[in-house]
């Protein structure tokens, strides 16, 4: 019987090649449709946990102001400009309604912490704290020699074992006369010679094999500090132009020696220091996010213990060491740091500030005139180690500082109110908090009703809003290719099921007549259609799997890189694929074997209508 049900199929090719070609179609889009819907709605809930959405803050500045300044160099003042920010704002302003955030916003200050035991390096710039007299008679607006009788402090390469440098009051029109038989004490600063005249052999760089000439400029001995709101306060007392001349009463009460040694003590110590920064999650510093700075040994700092301010840190790979042969400043994963924090920065980063080696832009002395004292001084445990990828650069304060420490902020609890060295606006390299993935929208929204147009925020979300569009695109995609999926099947079942059985009545009576039974009729005639119904519909649930399996690939595959697409959204791009898995595999056999139940369903239901009728009356319907 099953033999008869397949050649009688053979004998109409054609009707059978189409029902073959129309099955298979249709298990195809089923089983991409369900591919796509499966994969698409478990990604979706995956990439909850393998993004992060954070945000940065920058203020505005409200006008750039250009000022000038005397380059004797040049012989002409040179023009520059600085930003102007009106009134500071500070971060509370972004604690509004709507705004739901996982870490609330932090304008991160960092500290300066005096590790003497530990050689950083030198200051980027070369530094020279001197007792002077000039080789003869001159106003300083150019390059003059002086005589070097003491050295109280010297960077390094600052003082080249010479006896004489050349020095220029660079940036003052008018200086005042230098008297050869006076002596001056000057804190001063190396820069590149700007004028012509000079050998090289006279500057004293013959024997470092540099090209280039430096000379000596002043630098203005003045303290300074802020309070938290920002206002500057300056000290009363100081040498603005750099350098004065030392007679009898510099060493009395009214004098300045005091002022210089404070002086002395503050510069000598900043070949020992580090930065260290105060955060509430490891997520909020742009290094660690975009991963070019990541954990190499050890742990993160967890956020039960940013919560607590825990005393633990993360320190650099450049840090790492066994300690001295008493085992101290043993700095590795499980060891302890001290940290005398001293200053506090609330305008820079220690990216921008401690690069390569050195500090670029140090704080000398407070508004007293003294060096700034240690307001904390407590022992951290290290609980893990970063390093950063070679050749990677997010750029000037976004990167890790050299030798940066991140601590927990809580964890800073003496206040640094008096110990304020640099205070400025939100930047978008200092301040910054996380949301929930996906609310970027409602938080724009909520915040463009606060009124505040003089902050600028900016959002990171690692890819996750394109790779959510994609997958809720191949979701939508999915459901609607497995509807019309099965529609589709359902109507070539029931059209061919009536084809090719409904119009097989008078084979079947046949059967019957010839004392075949109806089980075995219902046989004969669902062997043949059974069997093309397996073969297109696994072939197709294959196709199906296959396609998925590309598409997926594809949308996987996708740039996710917006970094200068918008100015609202930043994504940075992770390494983050959309995952098939095993499962894609069950779904296309569970496909093909739902097609073949479904072509057994219908055709069994157009056989029993056909074996309701006895052959009698079919082959009396027929004689009529």
């Amino acid at each position: 019987m099953i033999r008869n049900s397949l050649k009688q199929m053979i004998r109409t090719p054609l009707r059978t090649a189409l029902f073959f070609l129309l099955l298979f179609l249709a298990a195809a889009i089923v089983t991409l449709g369900a591919d796509l819907l499966f994969t698409g709605s478990r990604n979706l809930r995956e990439i909850e946990d393998s993004f992060t959405t954070i945000g940065t803050v920058q203020q505005r500045r409200t006008a750039l102001k250009e000022m000038t300044r005397w380059n004797a160099g040049l012989q002409e003042e040179e023009a520059f400009q600085t930003a102007e920010y009106g009134e500071i704002l500070p971060v509370d302003v972004l604690n509004f309604d709507g705004a739901d955030y996982i870490v609330e916003p932090e304008k991160r200050p960092y500290y300066y912490a005096n590790l003497s035991d530990l050689w950083i390096g030198t200051l980027e710039d070369h530094y020279l704290i001197a007792e002077v007299s000039p080789a003869e008679d001159c106003v300083p607006d150019h390059p003059v020699k002086l005589i070097l009788y003491d050295v109280l402090y010297e960077s390094e390469y600052s003082f080249l074992g010479e006896e004489e440098i050349y020095f220029c009051d660079h940036y003052n029109e008018n200086p005042e006369m230098l008297y050869a038989d006076r002596h001056y004490l000057m804190f001063l600063k190396s820069i590149s010679l700007e004028h012509e005249g000079l050998e090289q052999k006279e500057t004293g760089l013959s024997g470092l094999g540099m090209e280039q000439q430096l000379e000596y400029v002043p630098v203005s001995v003045e303290g300074y500090q802020y309070t938290k709101e920002g206002e500057k306060i300056t000290s009363e007392d100081g040498v603005p132009a750099g350098y004065e001349e030392i007679t009898d009463d510099f060493y009395g009460p009214d004098g300045h020696e005091e002022l210089w040694q404070e002086l002395i003590s503050a510069i000598k110590r900043y070949s020992h220091v580090v930065p260290v920064g105060g955060t509430n999650s490891t997520n909020l510093l742009m290094a660690f996010y975009t991963g070019e700075t990541y954990i190499c040994q050890g742990r993160d700092i967890t956020q039960e213990e940013y919560e607590k301010g825990e005393r633990v840190c993360l320190i650099s790979r450049d840090m790492v060491s066994d300690g001295d042969e008493n085992g101290r400043n043993a700095w590795k994963v499980g060891g302890e740091i001290t940290l005398p924090l001293y200053c506090a920065n609330y305008e820079s980063a220690p990216g921008y500030d401690f690069q390569d080696l050195g500090l670029s832009y140090p704080v000398w002395l407070n508004a007293d005139g003294k060096a700034f004292p240690v307001f904390s001084e407590q022992t951290y445990r290290i609980v893990g180690v970063y390093d950063t990828l070679p050749g990677a650069s997010l750029g000037a304060g976004y990167s890790m500082g050299f030798c940066e420490i991140v601590i927990p902020m809580k964890s800073v609890r003496e206040s640094d109110a008096n110990n304020i060295g640099a205070y400025g606006p939100m930047t978008a390299y200092n301040t910054s908090f996380q949301i929930e993935n996906g609310t970027m929208d409602a938080f724009l929204e909520a915040w463009e009703k606060q009124g505040i147009d003089s902050l600028d925020i900016t959002f990171y979300d690692g890819g996750y809003s394109q790779m959510r569009d994609g997958l809720e695109q191949m979701r939508r995609m999915g459901i609607l290719l497995f509807l019309t999926g099965i529609l589709t099947a359902l109507l070539i079942l029931l059209f061919f099921s009536r084809l090719l059985v409904g119009k097989q009545k008078m084979r079947m009576a046949v059967e019957r007549a010839m004392g075949v039974s109806p089980a075995k009729c219902k046989r004969s005639m669902m062997a043949g259609i059974l069997a093309i119904a397996l073969c297109g519909s696994f072939a197709g649930s294959g196709m199906g799997t296959g396609a998925a399996f590309e598409s997926v690939k594809h949308l996987g595959g996708e740039e996710f890189d917006t970094s200068y697409s918008s100015s609202r959204l930043r994504a940075l791009q992770k390494e983050t694929s959309v995952n098939t898995g095993w499962e894609i595999w069950v779904i296309g056999a569970l496909s093909g074997s739902a097609m073949v139940l479904a072509s057994y369903g219908v055709t069994s239901l157009e056989i029993r209508k056909n074996l309701r009728h006895e052959p009698l009356e079919l082959f009396g319907e027929k004689r009529d």
